[in-house]
């Protein structure tokens, strides 16, 4: 497994080359070059479309939030048939058998009844690991990119039910495709293609990388060929040629899929804009489209498809863009996706709508792909652990809360759990079934829940134990859920999370009439537990923003506050922080060691000092501290790693206790020096008397 090293060395040049041209320009399309300028008309009506699919006379189309379909059988003149909202941040679409699955980022997967394409109904969300990005379906099984943590199988033969197979790791899947036993994964900011085996969806197994001059995101597969959209950042000559020159496409011979061989690409203008990172080719018989973000769409002949031949191009109008953090200025619309209907090409714009472009004689749409999906074997029999004992309920354990010799667990879909902890057992007390059950904190005999679509509940905890609602905030959007949930300081305010890009901080000073009274954005997206959870000082907690650096915020007065912030790619996007006990110090993970930090710490950061573990041994991940001992959860990478900090200022592994497991572990808590574990599907898990 390729290191979080050359991961954290590629954003670093990202954003060396970022400094060399303002993202707020874009370089011409010269026609000589690419073709002559298409023209495009607007559906009247639409606005904020993201990615589509065409079927039969139907045209299926995400965007804004929601599901809509149109009726194509005039393939010039789409008419909206029916729409599903409420869906959150949508991203991507497939639709098979009349169910279209729609990725919503934070808010995981949808499963959509399209039969009857005038009332679309949700069939069911299911609670995938991390951030839903791509989606393709073969048969009984919807394989969905979460991004860094890599491609998530899912069991769909029960769309009301959905079921985890396994989760395989890449560097950064962004979108994947199926065919013939094989998945083709468009792997981000690594710049590659990655192709898997999943005729054993429940062991995938890896059979090759193909490197990209670019970062990579879509993918489409015609016959032995496999085209691979790109864009940001070339990987190949000096910095200054690279910068924002990795759009294009590539096109890979993949007869042989254990050696893909590149046989042609094609660039396109040069441009950035870091917050447009998504690229989709679509191919017929002779034609290639590819969707370029704010560059539009290419038109390629591909009769030989060694030598593709632009034919055409398109921008959208003028829309708002950002860029530099979050300064706005005009580009034109991003494209988000594309797709080939009967002499037309449908066309997405990110923020203006829909558009077709006729091409008749040219958009020639193939037939879907066909070849047998995996076979779904009956799952092995769990054999005893030697390390852990394991409770698995049904849903993913992403939290636990320990109090005493009880566990409060948040189980995803199976609610919340109240367990005993025993020395050999972990021994049911209560079920909750609150819905979807993310995460849970405590202040005094109050229970802050978040509890997904249903919002942050606050309970009273009676003796029994019983639990009585006192009070209850709403998710801030339709189709985002609340998934992270701290009561850092004096138990005034809490704070959570929906995994998107803000913090929400909410006055529970009266539980049964809850206020959100802050909101911060800075940079990024919050994958993890990433927000300490005592405050310093008695005031002051402090965030690790992926990207963005560290933000301190001031719970000590009236209302919340930001009251510092130091804007720099301090950690990776899945390393956190942690209080050290009985001191006014956070521990915070940072560049593969740790520092140790005051309240509202000065920077720059090359100044800290950091402490490492013996020759250099990498530490990543998600601190807590028991006594002497640390542990690091890398919820990605499926690994917690136990350090002693008996000296915190010369950390040591501790022979014995460096874990990997099948599911995704989340932040560790202790219970009488034994590990207690969330994660994920593998259920959660109490280290065993000889796990030390």
């Amino acid at each position: 497994m390729r290191t979080m090293t050359a991961f954290l060395l590629t954003q670093l040049a990202g954003l060396a080359l970022a400094a060399n041209m303002p993202s707020r320009e874009i370089t011409p399309a010269d026609p000589a070059l690419y073709g002559p300028a298409l023209a495009y008309e607007k559906v009247e009506n639409t606005n904020g479309c993201a990615a589509m699919v065409v079927g039969e006379n139907i045209l299926y189309t995400i965007g804004s939030g929601a599901l809509t379909i149109y009726d194509i059988s005039t393939p010039t003149a789409p008419k909206e048939l029916g729409k599903l909202q409420g869906l959150g941040g949508v991203r991507q679409l497939a639709v098979q058998n009349g169910i279209a699955y729609v990725t919503a980022r934070d808010s995981g997967l949808w499963l959509v009844d399209v039969k009857n394409p005038t009332k679309p109904k949700l069939i069911s969300r299911y609670d995938t690991v991390e951030l839903a990005t791509g989606i393709d379906v073969a048969g009984d099984i919807a394989f969905v990119g979460l991004r860094v943590y890599g491609v998530e199988l899912i069991d769909v033969s029960n769309p009301v039910k959905p079921e985890h197979l396994c989760v395989f790791k890449t560097r950064e899947a962004q979108s994947v495709k199926y065919h013939d036993q094989k998945m083709y994964i468009g792997d981000w900011n690594s710049g590659e293609i990655t192709i898997a085996d999943v005729s054993n969806p429940r062991k995938p197994k890896l059979l090759s990388v193909a490197q990209l001059d670019g970062y990579g995101d879509g993918i489409d597969l015609r016959g032995n060929l496999c085209f691979a959209a790109t864009g940001h950042h070339a990987k190949s000559g000096s910095e200054d040629e690279r910068f924002g020159r990795g759009h294009g496409v590539e096109i890979f011979d993949i007869s042989e899929a254990t050696k893909p061989r590149k046989i042609a690409g094609v660039k396109f203008p040069q441009l950035y804009n870091r917050y447009r990172d998504f690229w989709t080719p679509r191919a017929t018989a002779k034609h290639l489209f590819v969707a370029d973000t704010h560059n539009g769409v290419f038109v390629l002949d591909i009769s030989t498809p060694s030598s593709p031949r632009f034919i055409g191009h398109l921008r959208l109008p003028l829309a708002k863009a950002l860029y530099d953090y979050k300064k706005t200025t005009q580009l034109p619309d991003s494209v988000m996706g594309i797709a080939v209907g009967n002499g037309v090409l449908y066309v997405a714009g990110s923020q203006t709508g829909l558009y077709v472009v006729r091409m008749p004689g040219i958009a020639v749409p193939l037939p879907p792909l066909s070849s047998a999906p995996p076979k779904i074997t009956p799952a092995p029999p769990l054999s005893p652990d030697p390390n852990f004992i394991c409770y698995r309920p049904d849903g993913q354990v992403r939290g636990a809360l320990i109090e005493g010799d009880l566990a409060w667990v948040a189980c995803g879909r199976a609610g919340l759990h109240l367990l005993k902890l025993r020395e050999d057992d972990l021994d049911l007390q209560r079920v909750w079934p609150l819905g979807e059950v993310f995460g849970v904190a405590a202040h005094g005999d109050m229970l802050a829940v978040a509890e997904g679509s249903a919002g942050l509940a606050l309970y009273h905890r009676e003796e029994g134990p019983e639990l009585r609602l006192l009070g209850r905030l709403k998710p801030p959007s339709p189709g985002s859920l609340i998934q992270r949930v701290w009561i850092p300081g004096d138990g005034r305010f809490a704070v959570y999370s929906t995994a998107g890009s803000r913090l929400d901080f909410v006055d529970i000073s009266d539980p049964k009439a809850p206020k959100q009274v802050m909101k911060h954005n800075q940079t990024g997206l919050l994958y993890s537990d990433l927000l300490c959870h005592r405050a310093l000082n008695g005031r002051y907690v402090g965030m690790n923003w992926h990207s963005g650096g560290l933000a301190w915020y001031d719970l000590g007065g009236d209302k919340p506050v930001v009251a510092k912030q130091l804007v720099e790619r301090l950690a990776s996007h899945l390393d956190g922080v942690a209080a050290v006990p009985g001191e006014d110090r956070m521990l915070y993970v940072i560049h593969g060691a740790y520092v140790l930090l005051p309240a509202l710490a000065e920077g720059p950061s090359d100044t800290w000092t950091r402490y490492r573990l013996p020759d250099n041994q990498r530490m990543n991940g998600i601190p807590t501290i028991d006594g002497n001992t640390l542990a690091l959860s890398e919820r990605a990478s499926k690994r917690v790693t136990v350090i002693d900090i008996s000296d915190i200022t010369a950390p040591k592994l501790v022979a014995g206790r460096q874990y990997q497991f099948e599911g995704n572990p989340d932040t560790v808590a202790f219970w009488r020096d034994r590990l207690l574990i969330p994660c994920g599907y593998q259920g959660l898990l109490l280290e065993r008397r000889g796990g030390k």
